[in-house]
């Protein structure tokens, strides 16, 4: 072991002359020649460096190890390092006739300012370079069997298979070798410069990597610790190493038997680790030390298994809940998340805060993102096969996976790599790269849908270069709305002149049709713009070939409510197609029925038309009360059902039937109620008027010629004369129809000419029921007096008048009536000759009879004997106490039940 700074004899092939920009030495990245690009990766060869590997195999060797920060180092087997810049230049070419005896290089690493060289070699000597000067800062040299057991240094012949720089110094620095040794080294520069190495590991066991902890771009007390994170077959181990080295967390792999070391010669096998130093970030504080930054996190991997441990900073060191002040805090490992590869990872490295990169044993590329525990594949194969070094097996005899540290690295978010006999960088594309590559390739509707996912932020993959969005509407989303937006307007006007080209030859097909429409309409709204879809798309889509798939396509957007509302261009096209065609009739009914169809947006009569001309009712009835006039329609329905002389049979009734619709849509219009979704209507006044229009013209006023007067009651009762009575019993126990009172009559001649100003007396405003309950009345009154006309069918009189008497019997004193009408009321009730009714009646007459006791029970009981009311003639008797009367009631009941009881 050799603890001082020997000069080594340089041999320099260019004068050493720091490039100033970063981008001036990378600038023929972006230029060269693509070798394979996926949607989310791009390989790209380095073309000047690797012109000149051939050149400098022959002068320095074989390569064997590449290193990558703002130069490149190049290590070959004959242990010279070659240092160049990105364009391919020769910096340095450091070796010396003694290095020569170092073996090859098999590991390297840059200080954090790029001008310092760790390498080490496969006989076991590790060496820090001044590349600039061309001199070597320090050589540890290899343990030989004939030393001390206390000697440091790695055993002689054992390759160094990872070295690297603790944080930002050029004189700390770790090593490690395959058969699981990792030493630290401190050099020391007082009057004479001295180095000490101290061991952090050796357990005996196959060591798979070690990595120390970089500065990162954020300031934190970890910095101060210099933390090593050691990785071996068995544990994962993570020690500081300034002010005295001391274990800071420690982990054995978990397997079905417990905790103990994993057999690795059963097959080949590989781990990795590495860190994410602190970085400054934007978000809100979560410390007073750490407000904005993100703290260290270290991903390691043990076999197909990745686990990532985040830094906790404990405050409180005092151990009784209070800060200590300035005191610094304790630092703590805790997991964050756990992912299992498709198979063994042999490569991970962190290429953002919230990235990790890793490559799986059969080169395939994968990255992470933790913020989500997302894992997206981002390229299936390199351009050619990357060479792993087995140094591990070389040194341990141990079946292992060749390490790929030597072959690959990270540096500012690209990925460099030995592929072959070239050199080669990927890099993930940024988002406005992959949609061009995607237009490029003509997979324009592809390129629409990725883009409208970026606008979303709901691709579920790696999308590199727009902000992150933490929660909707924050600024990180704005930003990418803002950013992605314009894009994908331009991607959507360029597929639809490509696509749908006149002059395109061949035509597009239908299936391209057809997506190239849905990725538009979604595209558009995610955009909450319209106006696009509504000029630019639907007048692309407007040539016969193409029409009828474009409005297909946005028929289910329409059905489920992402479009209300069109322009009347696309709603006459609509007509025209889906009304021409038998099988898209109800399809026709259905969009109409969910768009929101403003008064002056379409042509009223075109809609109107086509709604009575195809029998569409619902429509036709939505779009009247829509524009504001909830009485056009009931005539017009009714009509249609007179017409058809349809009866309401429930096996026959159907969606658009007009019996059903009109009956449907008095019972939501008098409810207060939008037809046919069955809303509350608002404002209240604007329900309560319609109810009330509605109610006039069915019930109005009576008068000497009930035959006209009640021309749409009469109407609806020969459409279904149950049905409406169910339909009335579910207006009538609405509790928003106790608010609805109607003007019978004005109080004046003059208040008939101006009802607004006139004063108004109690007696002439009715409630709803009362209404309902006197027209009734009247109708049924003209119907049994006048049979001859033919007003009403008995059984209708019979249904109306029960259905009458029981809303006032239950209604009282809310419902009023004379004695007068009671009594007429009544001989309808006993004199009508229907027996279908006859249940009803007596029900109806029974309620009446017990609300209205007659002043002499004995003038009804022929009456009521003669009409076959035996349970109200029952009553009669017990309450004249003509008890043997009753009883004989039993026995001339038509009903045998009743006879055979008593």
């Amino acid at each position: 072991m050799e603890s001082d700074t020997e000069p080594s004899t340089p041999v320099s092939t260019l004068e050493a002359t720091p490039e100033t920009e970063y981008e001036n030495r990378i600038a023929n990245l972006e230029a060269a020649p693509t070798q394979s690009t996926t949607e989310y990766f791009s390989w790209q060869q380095l073309a000047d460096i690797s012109e000149r590997l051939t050149g400098l195999g022959e002068q320095y060797g074989a390569l064997t190890t590449v290193c990558t920060g703002d130069y490149v180092a190049l290590g070959t087997e004959r242990g010279s390092v070659v240092v160049t810049d990105y364009l391919g230049r020769v910096k340095m070419a450091l070796g010396s006739a003694a290095s020569a005896a170092y073996g090859a290089v098999s590991a390297l690493a840059f200080s954090a300012d790029h001008m310092v060289l760790v390498a080490g070699y496969a006989q076991g000597f590790v060496v820090v370079w001044d590349w600039a000067k061309g001199t070597t800062a320090a050589v540890s040299r290899p343990r030989q069997a004939s030393d001390s057991p206390d000697a440091a240094g790695h055993p002689a012949g054992t390759a160094i298979t990872c070295v690297g720089f603790i944080g930002a110094s050029r004189h700390r620095y770790i090593s490690g070798s395959g058969g699981g040794l990792v030493l630290y080294h401190h050099i020391v520069r007082r009057l004479l410069t001295t180095m000490s190495t101290q061991p952090l590991a050796s357990d005996g066991g196959v060591l798979f990597e070690a990595a120390a902890l970089a500065r990162g771009t954020h300031a934190c007390v970890t910095d101060d610790l210099g933390l090593v994170a050691i990785l071996t077959d068995s544990s994962i181990t993570i020690v500081k190493t300034r002010h005295g080295v001391e274990q800071q967390y420690r982990a054995g792999f978990q397997t079905a038997e417990g905790t103990r070391r994993r057999t690795v010669a059963r097959r080949p096998y590989a781990g990795n680790v590495a860190w994410q130093s602190a970085q400054r970030i934007e978000r809100p504080a979560t410390t007073p030390a750490e407000s904005d930054a993100m703290l260290p996190k270290l991903a390691y991997s043990w076999g197909a298994h990745i686990h990532i441990l985040a830094v906790h900073l404990d405050y409180n060191v005092s151990g009784n809940g209070t800060a200590l002040g300035s005191a610094a805090p304790r630092v703590q490992f805790e997991r964050e998340t756990e992912w299992t590869a498709i198979e063994d990872v042999v490569f991970c490295r962190w290429i953002d805060p919230t990235t990790l990169l890793y490559m799986t044993q059969s080169q395939r590329v994968f990255v992470f993102e933790t913020q989500f525990a997302q894992e997206t594949e981002i390229s299936t194969a390199p351009p050619a096969r990357i060479v792993g070094r087995a140094w591990v097996t070389l040194t341990t005899g141990t079946e292992a996976e060749p390490s790929y540290a030597a072959a690959m690295c990270v540096h500012r978010r690209r990925l460099f790599a030995h592929c072959g006999s070239a050199l080669y960088v990927g890099r993930l594309l940024m988002w406005a790269e992959r949609l061009e590559l995607l237009a490029t390739q003509g997979q324009l509707v592809d390129a629409i849908a990725l883009a409208t996912g970026f606008y979303q932020a709901r691709t579920g993959q790696i999308v590199v270069g727009l902000p992150r969005v933490q929660r909707a509407g924050d600024a990180g989303q704005l930003r990418r709305q803002a950013l992605v937006g314009g894009r994908l307007a331009d991607l959507m006007r360029r597929a639809l002149q490509s696509t749908l080209a006149v002059d395109r030859t061949p035509r597009a097909t239908d299936a391209e049709v057809r997506a190239l429409a849905t990725v538009c309409v979604q595209a558009c709204l995610a955009l909450s713009d319209m106006q696009i879809l509504f000029t630019d798309v639907f007048e692309s889509f407007a040539t016969e070939p193409y029409r009828l798939a474009f409005l297909e396509t946005v028929e289910p957007f329409i059905l489920s409510g992402a479009i209300t509302r069109v322009p009347a261009q696309m709603l006459n096209a609509l007509i025209d197609v889906f009304g021409s065609m038998l099988s898209h009739v109800q399809r026709l009914g259905a969009v109409l029925y969910a768009l929101d169809l403003q008064h002056g947006e379409f042509d009223i009569d075109r809609v109107l038309g086509c709604c009575r001309k195809l029998r569409l009712w619902r429509t036709f009835a939505r779009v009247w009360l829509d524009l504001g006039d909830p009485i056009a329609p009931v005539a017009s329905i009714i009509a249609a059902a007179a017409q058809e002389n349809e009866l309401l049979d429930q096996e026959q009734l159907d969606d658009e039937a007009p019996g059903a619709v009109i009956l449907d849509y008095l019972d939501m219009v008098m409810r207060g109620r939008s037809y046919p979704d069955g809303q509350l209507l608002k404002p209240q006044a604007r329900a309560e008027a319609y109810s009330a229009r509605v109610a006039q013209l069915v019930f109005p006023p009576a008068t000497d010629d009930a035959k006209s007067t009640f021309h749409t009651l009469r109407a609806l009762l020969a459409i279904d004369t149950e049905r409406l009575l169910e339909t009335l019993g579910h207006i009538l126990n609405d509790p928003f129809t106790s608010y609805i009172n109607l003007i019978v009559k004005p109080s004046s001649p003059q208040a008939s000419r101006d009802s607004g100003r006139a004063l108004r007396r109690a007696s002439q405003v009715k409630s709803l029921v009362q209404v309902v309950v006197d027209a009734l009345h009247a109708l049924t009154m003209a119907a049994h007096s006048h049979p001859e006309q033919s007003i009403l069918a008995p059984r209708q009189i019979g249904l109306l008048t029960s259905f009458a008497l029981i809303l006032y019997a239950t209604r009282f004193p809310l419902v009023y009536l004379t004695d007068a009408t009671v009594s007429e009321w009544s001989d309808v009730l006993l004199t009508l000759n229907d027996t279908s009714t006859r249940v009803e009646r007596e029900n109806a007459f029974e309620l009446l009879f017990k609300l209205n006791p007659p002043p002499v029970y004995a003038d009804y009981i022929d009456r009521v004997r003669c009409a076959g009311f035996f349970r109200v003639l029952e009553h009669i008797y017990y309450t004249l106490g003509q008890f043997e009367d009753a009883l004989r009631t039993f026995l001339d009941h038509p009903d045998f039940a009743q006879r055979r009881a008593v």
